[in-house]
């Protein structure tokens, strides 16, 4: 009998485990999002709401894809943009 060969179950929950690493490596969560946590909350939030792709809550954890975090951190900065002003204090005219 050779010592290397796993039990079946093990097989499955190791196969399970990886595609799981991989699928959740294709999100981010509130604490490693850029947008902030509050911020981050706030659009998954929405984005359920609204019906939007992207977005997902699984135990506890805020989720957006990638491809919507980069969406929401490119609405962020272009709504702080307005704001500001766009160019800061000089751009008034």
């Amino acid at each position: 009998m050779n010592d290397r060969r796993r039990d079946p179950a093990e097989w499955v929950a190791c196969a399970m485990s990886a595609v799981m690493r991989e699928r959740f490596s294709l999100f981010v969560n509130q604490r490693q999002s850029e947008l902030g946590a509050d911020a981050h909350i706030a659009a998954v939030a929405r984005r359920i709401r609204c019906g939007e792709p992207g977005a997902a809550i699984v135990d506890g954890k805020y989720l957006l894809s990638v491809e919507a975090h980069i969406e929401e951190f490119e609405i962020a900065s272009r709504s702080k943009g307005r704001a500001t002003g766009e160019g800061g204090a000089d751009a008034a005219g």
